[in-house]
């Protein structure tokens, strides 16, 4: 009976094994499990904070459609879409010391329609810091219309009389139009004004006779003429007759006035010529035949690049554009018996087509003093620079973090005490849209820190600046020492401040 159960034991084990690992046949196979199913698609989405305002999205995705975009969204609204294979975007209206979240939804496009999907990213939220603040609105300052009766997005050149002469002049031009006018700062009625031919113009005043050298562009020409206003017979007056000095100019004018000692003194000018920045002077004695041309460097140079220093030295303000208005500056100098070469160099600064890069002025030999717009990359603000060159060594200070800078800064410094002021269009890093307003940037005589204020808040009225110290502005209770600003941009005419 024992060995009868064993064999039935046995027997059942066999049947059940279907005679695996006895290489006997006929036996049902056990079907493995079907594999997971692959994981749905995702988007996976990260956030940088670059600023107050400005958070940098980037995400990855699976390709799921052939017209495939996404939506992006900002604290729960849809704020942009875009196309692949774009997958980052800048959102730059992130609310300031806030919790702001973000989070991508993968759709398709029909024609201008876009269809989200099911396909989305995490929320992902950051934090944002403080908005700087905003400098304070001047006292003391006038501020209005120019009075040029002239079309919009006109900036003048201010030509500042030397000590000893009671009138300072401007000269402007306005686009499209084939002349500029002389016109006196000083004064309301006296001089009249006085059409030159040609356009850009820039003006200097020379310090021995108070005449003016008028530099003009006509057509692709450099046309040079030299005049004076005889305050006794109260008429315009010659000194040199309008004629070309250099062809195949492209604009960038800056003119420039250099004294070695009285007898001794030269007119310079630089401009443009297909890429390449050119450097033009002749002696005061001999304009007529006397001027002769260099080229500095590749690059572009605006209407106050120019400098020429108390021992004859020349410096130059040469930009390069590397990318989307993003490019390097480089400093050029000249002794007065020498040559060109580049003294320095600086990146990411923002440059204008008609402005140029930078403004240059030189107090006293071996005393350099630049202002610009330069990139700060860890904020992504456009900060106002202003750079100096003193005892051998540069210094550099980044200013105003609360605002983008327009290109092409100005910077003058007051003769008398060494203040420094620069004028500069500001727009706050909380706009969408340069917007930009008046502001200065003043490190008085003695003083260590940098005071910033706004001059005009109008909006979108400063775009281009020019500045100069000590002119006598005529005002309701007297002539006053001012600094005197110029400004405009596309949207209207010519404006002026004038303050302490």
């Amino acid at each position: 009976m024992r060995l009868l159960q064993i064999g039935i034991v046995v027997a059942l084990t066999l049947s059940l094994m279907g005679g695996c690992g006895g290489g006997g046949g006929g036996g049902d196979s056990i079907t493995p499990p079907p594999p997971p199913p692959p994981p749905a698609p995702t988007v996976e989405l990260t956030a940088i904070v670059e600023s107050a305002t400005d958070v940098s999205l980037a995400w990855t995705a699976p390709v799921v459609y052939a017209t495939q975009g996404y939506a992006i969204y900002a604290n729960g609204t849809a704020v942009e879409w875009t196309y692949a294979p774009i997958t980052h975007y800048v959102y730059q209206g992130a609310l300031p010391a806030a919790r702001n979240c973000f989070f991508v939804v993968l759709g398709r496009w029909d024609f201008f329609l876009f269809y989200e999907s099911e396909i989305r990213s995490e929320e992902v939220c950051v934090e944002t810091p403080v908005l700087p603040p905003i400098p304070p609105l001047a006292t003391g300052w006038t501020t209005g219309d120019a009075g040029l009766s002239r079309a919009v997005d006109v900036v003048p050149s201010i030509a500042r009389a030397p000590e000893g002469y009671a009138l300072d002049y401007l000269c402007d031009s306005a686009p499209g139009e084939a002349f500029s006018t002389i016109r006196g700062i000083s004064s309301a009625d006296y001089p009249p004004p006085k059409v030159v031919n040609g356009t850009a113009c820039r003006a200097v005043v020379d310090r021995n006779l108070g005449y003016l050298h008028v530099f003009t562009i006509v057509g692709s020409e450099l046309h040079y003429q030299s005049v004076w206003w005889d305050w006794v017979d109260r008429v315009w007056r010659t000194f040199v007759p309008e004629r070309t000095i250099a062809t195949d100019v492209d604009g960038g004018l800056a003119a420039a006035m250099g004294y070695v000692d009285p007898m001794e003194h030269t007119m310079h000018a630089v401009f443009n010529r297909t890429g390449k920045a050119v450097w033009i002077k002749a002696p005061y004695l001999s304009p007529s035949t006397g001027w002769r041309e260099e080229v500095i460097g590749d690059g572009l140079v605006g209407p106050r690049s120019l400098v020429v220093a108390a021992d004859g030295t020349a410096y130059a303000a040469v930009a390069t554009a590397v990318q989307d208005g993003i490019g390097e500056l480089a400093i050029y100098s000249r002794p007065a018996d020498g040559a060109w070469s580049r003294f320095a160099t600086f990146p990411d600064v923002l440059l204008s087509a008609s402005m140029g890069a930078a403004s240059i002025v030189a107090p006293a030999p071996g005393d350099l003093h630049l202002a610009f717009a330069k990139l700060d990359r860890q904020s992504g603000v456009s900060r106002l620079a202003h750079a100096r060159f003193a005892n051998g060594a540069w210094s550099e200070t980044l200013l105003d973090a609360g605002a983008n800078a327009a290109p092409a800064p100005a910077i003058t410094i007051k003769e008398d005490d060494g203040g420094i002021f620069i004028a500069y269009g500001a727009s706050r890093i909380d706009r969408r849209l340069p917007d930009y307003d008046l502001r200065l940037a003043a490190r008085r005589a003695f003083a260590m820190d940098w005071e910033l204020q706004v001059i005009d808040e109008a909006g979108n009225v400063a775009e281009k600046v020019d500045i100069a110290t000590s002119i006598d502005m005529p005002t309701s209770t007297g002539w006053l020492e001012a600094v005197v600003i110029f400004y405009s941009d596309q949207a209207g005419p010519s404006r002026i401040a004038y303050g302490p």
